[in-house]
């Protein structure tokens, strides 16, 4: 099973474990021999893969007020999680079960974010919020002055004009 995959250290009573694959993965125990066995140390070993890319679909519920339905996927599987977002934050709907991974859907400077890692690797994909929202027309306010000076012989005359838009 382990045939010319393995290389043990004696000088710290160290294990190399070369070529893993899934089936290595479960819980190995560390045996002291003597008059009776004793645990040494107890290792849960995982092998995991790189997780796959995601893909992220976002779906406006209320453009209004920046209201939305993400949803992330893996590409090459089944995992999938929904999450009922607002310009600010979002919480999971439902998700399918995970298996040793994590995905998460937040909203950091103005994008949706879709994170699938793993302890081996991490994929992600972003979208904008700005563009999923309708934008608010707000009615121009705006005050424009303008002052005008002239030198008519040796008198100095000032003229102020104010417009002011709604």
């Amino acid at each position: 099973m382990y045939k010319d995959r393995v290389k043990f250290f004696a000088q710290n009573y160290s294990l190399l474990l070369r070529n893993v694959q899934h089936s290595d993965s479960g819980d190995y125990k560390a045996v002291a021999s003597g008059e009776e066995e004793t645990f040494v140390a107890v290792y849960t070993i995982r092998v995991q893969d790189r997780v796959s890319p995601v893909k992220l679909t976002v779906t406006p519920n209320d453009p209004s007020c920046c209201n939305f339905t993400a949803t992330c996927r893996t590409v090459d599987s089944l995992i999938r999680g929904t999450f009922q977002c607002d310009n600010q934050t979002c919480r999971l709907l439902k998700q399918t079960d995970l298996k040793n991974t994590s995905l998460t859907v937040y909203v950091e400077k103005n994008s949706i974010i879709c994170n699938h890692s793993n302890n081996v690797s991490k994929e992600q994909d972003a979208k904008a919020v700005e563009s999923l929202c309708e934008k608010k027309t707000i009615p121009n306010t705006a005050v424009k002055a303008g002052i005008s000076a002239a030198v008519v012989g040796g008198l100095v005359g000032c003229v102020v004009m104010l417009f002011i838009f709604r």
